[in-house]
């Protein structure tokens, strides 16, 4: 009810509001207790892989978090670098040009 309140001083209709998660169930499951706790509906949600968490690679998949260090200090040193040489995998410059794409007006 506080947030519909909000909207309603500022002049927001609601269905303007929309909800983005990556289509992980968890991410998902989050999105819907948000929607419901704000009192929107559930079709303010949208779905993006866009969002979706960073592939490291086939080579650090599901591996303990030990394992992705060398990834991380390379990220530090090189952006566009793929992570600790998966070829497969999304460097942080990749990801970042993903997640620009949501903002995109157009």
């Amino acid at each position: 009810a506080l947030f519909q309140q909000e909207l309603s001083r500022l002049g927001i209709a609601s269905d303007a509001v929309h909800i983005y998660t990556s289509p992980f169930s968890r991410t998902v499951q989050t999105a819907q207790i948000a929607a419901e706790a704000a009192d929107l509906g559930q079709e303010c949600i949208k779905v993006t892989p866009l969002l979706r968490e960073r592939f490291f690679g086939t080579h650090l998949e599901l591996q303990c978090h030990d394992n992705y260090c060398p990834a991380w200090e390379g990220d530090a040193r090189d952006p566009t670098s793929k992570p600790a040489g998966n070829v497969d995998g999304e460097s942080v410059a990749e990801v970042s040009e993903r997640i620009q794409q949501l903002f995109q007006v157009g």
